[in-house]
């Protein structure tokens, strides 16, 4: 059953909440909601247009398998679908039980649930079962198309049967290797469509039928640079439209002197390509024109300088416990750990305390302290001083309330203890991490030399210190290792000729962040939040000076998730633009 395909991207989701308070680009959450909407509608809209189906054996684990023999060169059913996906065909993977049980045969087409197939693919087994058989021979005498891979079933329900044997090799050819799949994929399956050009095998097509067409989506893999495809489609004739699920964006595709389609593909870009009469109702944006050659003209490696627009953040995750009212206490431990410890009901009669260490180097004027539901706590203190919360001040989300602590800190190592009851102790999320926020950096020590590294920045211990102006590359080791929130850096840029007409784009070579706000000479462009990163900035640039303002926000990996790892030490990832943007000049065909 196939179903109406409605063109309507602009439309944003509704029922959002406030996206401020749960992510660090909070800012920009209701564009990733978008972004999702579209991907689902996309992936859904009418019916899979699965032209093939392939059957594996249902007895895998057979002993006369000689894909279960030791030293087996022969090719799995895995195997032979990756081929097929490679060569852009929709298959669907079915083994012997559901073929037979569910399958029924009409008018040379096989029906199993929703799905209809006019090809059939056998992988390589060695037996097959007899009700399979007759299932296979009576699709061939309807007008069915049968490939077996590599070689037929020697046995049937694990008997030798030549005769059964020999009638399916009367009506199945034999696919004896990858060029005789290709050929036969090109004249026995006639696909609606075909890419050419390179690394086409990284990319990955979903052809749907919707009423009065189909829907083409096309995603790359890591292709190590842009690359322009041919698309072919079985008739030239019908209407095209081209889809950019990420900004929403709809394009005229039009043909080149072939009749093919070119599309320019880098690092997982997605495209979904229309064609069929429902295109006519499309609103267009504009006529897509593959990128030709582009030069960089300049590489913003002036200096640089950043600011934060978010409280920065020290997270203290690990802690040393006491049940016995402060007489004795546990050595530093994660608090993931002490947490496991108050999993059973023993401990719900016993008093809790925690004591989180934070190093302070520079007392800064603004701090914070962040702890959830506070009012679950029966005190908690800042070296002793009681600390009070607005549960109307929160940090993140409404449940991590904050409290003035700029007052009680000392330079050195500063003791904040929470005291709880042990029937709340018991209970997720009561024992985790606790954070100072405010205007402060943050910086690291090196860990032991003995210490794994299983992600770019471990260290042992982190301190508290004045903060200093960042700029260009990594912000982690310039103060901000557990920072989440959204960050500013400036630059200036001279560009004595720039050619009106010309289109020029910025590039970000390498970074780490969710998104990317680019602001030039104070024109704003849309939010990068996916491949390709970069944005064209031709109706801002100019002759001369150019000022250039990126924005970028990063999620709460550092901040939230657990730190500690076994031997003490912490980790996280890069944040920040590593190497400096470049403005490249871009001639379209």
């Amino acid at each position: 059953m196939q179903s109406t395909f409605q063109c309507h991207f602009r439309s944003p989701p509704e029922g959002l909440t406030d996206p401020q308070v749960y992510e660090a680009y909070g800012r920009y959450s209701t564009l990733f909601a978008e972004i999702e909407a579209r991907l689902v509608y996309l992936r859904s809209a009418g019916q899979v247009e699965a032209n093939i189906c392939l059957i594996r054996s249902a007895d895998p684990r057979r002993t006369d398998d000689p894909l279960q023999r030791e030293g087996n060169t022969n090719r799995t059913a895995q195997t032979l679908y990756e081929l097929l996906l490679a060569n852009h065909r929709n298959v669907q993977p079915n083994d012997e039980d559901v073929v037979v049980g569910g399958g029924t045969l009409r008018r040379g087409c096989l029906t199993i649930g929703r799905e209809t197939y006019r090809t059939v693919v056998l992988s390589q087994m060695d037996s097959i079962r007899a009700s399979t058989l007759a299932l296979l021979l009576r699709f061939a005498q309807q007008g069915g198309i049968i490939l077996v891979d590599r070689a037929y079933p020697q046995r049937v329900d694990g008997m030798a049967n030549p005769q059964a044997v020999s009638a399916l090799t009367e009506v199945a050819p034999l696919m004896a290797d990858d060029d005789a799949w290709k050929q036969a994929l090109t004249t026995d399956v006639p696909p609606l469509f075909m890419l050419d050009g390179k690394n086409t095998e990284t990319i990955t097509a979903h052809l749907r039928s919707v009423e009065g067409g189909h829907t083409l989506w096309l995603s790359s893999g890591p292709v190590p640079a842009p690359n322009i495809i041919a698309l072919h489609l079985a008739d030239y004739s019908v209407r095209t439209a081209l889809l950019d699920p990420v900004s929403g964006r709809t394009f005229v595709l039009r043909q080149e002197e072939d009749g093919s389609y070119r599309l320019a593909f880098t690092h997982a870009q997605m495209w979904v390509v229309c064609f069929g009469e429902f295109t006519r109702n499309f609103v267009f944006d504009g006529i897509y024109a593959v990128p030709y050659p582009r030069q960089a003209i300049a590489a913003l490696e002036g200096a640089w300088s950043g600011k934060r627009l978010d409280p920065n953040a020290l997270t203290l995750d690990c802690a040393r416990c006491s049940q016995d009212d402060g007489i004795t206490w546990s050595a530093p431990e994660s608090v993931r750990d002490i947490f496991k410890q108050f999993s059973s009901p023993s401990h719900a009669n016993r008093m809790v305390r925690l004591r989180y260490a934070a190093q302070v180097t520079d007392i800064p004027v603004v701090c914070r302290l962040a702890v959830h539901e506070t009012q679950r706590y029966a005190s908690i203190t800042m070296n002793g001083q009681p600390v009070t919360f607005s549960t109307n001040d929160c940090f993140m989300c409404e449940t991590l309330h904050t409290g003035d602590v700029a007052a009680f800190l000392k330079p050195g190592e500063n003791e904040i203890e929470l005291v709880l009851d042990g029937e709340t102790a018991t209970r997720a999320g009561h024992i985790q991490n606790i954070y100072l926020t405010g205007d402060f950096a943050v910086t690291t020590d090196p860990p032991p030399p003995s210490a794994p590294s299983p992600l770019p920045y471990p260290f042992a211990r982190a301190s508290i210190v004045k903060e200093r102006t960042p700029s260009l590359g990594d912000l982690v080791p310039q103060g901000y290792p557990f920072y989440a929130g959204t960050f500013v850096l400036e630059a200036t840029v001279d560009l004595p000729h720039i050619v009106r007409g010309m289109r020029y784009l910025l590039t970000f070579p390498s970074f780490q962040a969710a998104v990317l706000q680019v602001t030039v000479n104070g024109g704003t462009f849309f939010p990068l939040l996916s491949h390709p990163w970069e944005t064209d900035i031709s109706t801002a640039l100019r002759s001369g000076r150019n000022t250039v303002r990126i924005e970028l926000a990063n999620t709460r990996y550092n901040q939230t998730n657990p730190h500690i790892l076994n031997d003490s030490s912490y980790s996280v990832v890069p944040f920040g633009l590593f190497t400096p943007p470049v403005i490249v000049e871009v001639t379209d065909r």
